[in-house]
């Protein structure tokens, strides 16, 4: 479902607090090689598994949450945009020290709040208005740098307006949460 474990609700009973590994493979249509699947495609593959082998029934449900708008800032954006680039190639988190990375080559702003979300523990909303793609860099200091302090110290809401050009402001907005209705503990194999 690619959902954060924060936002799924109605989990209970002993399936609650147990770890499953499950192992699966993807078989070939013929004698041939495996298909190449995109993790899209793999995880529409497992949740009719989880609704066989653990009766799973759930469903998608919005709730207004605490969010944040992504704006351009005062000063406009600092990213040159290419209304004609292809879709990017996903995104890539490094951390060397205290300091965290993340680029992106020819990714939209929308695909730059999704990103951002996973950063910031909170869904991102793209209200910038922009279009197009862009080769994205963006350094700040990681939450043991931030804790400890320093003059060194770059927030990720201080590094996304100065080096983009860009602001995230909270607010509240509709953020999809997945709601168990029923699960079981699953059968032997």
């Amino acid at each position: 479902y690619d959902t954060k474990e924060d936002l799924i609700t109605g989990l209970s009973g002993p399936v609650s607090s147990i770890s499953f590994d499950i192992t699966a493979k993807v078989l070939p249509p013929s004698d041939g090689p495996p298909p190449k699947l995109t993790d899209t495609q793999l995880q529409a593959m497992i949740i009719p598994l989880l609704a066989d082998r653990f009766h799973l029934k759930a469903h998608l449900e919005p709730k207004i949450m605490s969010v944040y708008d992504l704006i351009v800032a005062h000063g406009g954006p600092k990213l040159k945009l290419d209304p004609s680039a292809q879709t990017g190639s996903g995104w890539n988190i490094d951390g060397s020290d205290t300091m965290k990375i993340l680029t992106g080559k020819s990714d939209s702003i929308s695909d730059l709040a999704a990103a951002l979300s996973d950063e910031v523990h909170r869904q991102v909303i793209d209200k910038t208005g922009l279009t197009g793609h862009a080769d994205i860099t963006l350094k700040w200091s990681d939450d043991v740098a931030a804790e400890t302090g320093g003059p060194n110290v770059i927030s990720i809401f201080t590094a996304i307006e100065d080096q983009l050009g860009l602001k995230l402001v909270s607010s509240k907005g509709p953020v999809d949460t997945l709601v168990i209705d029923h699960v079981e503990m699953p059968s032997e194999n």
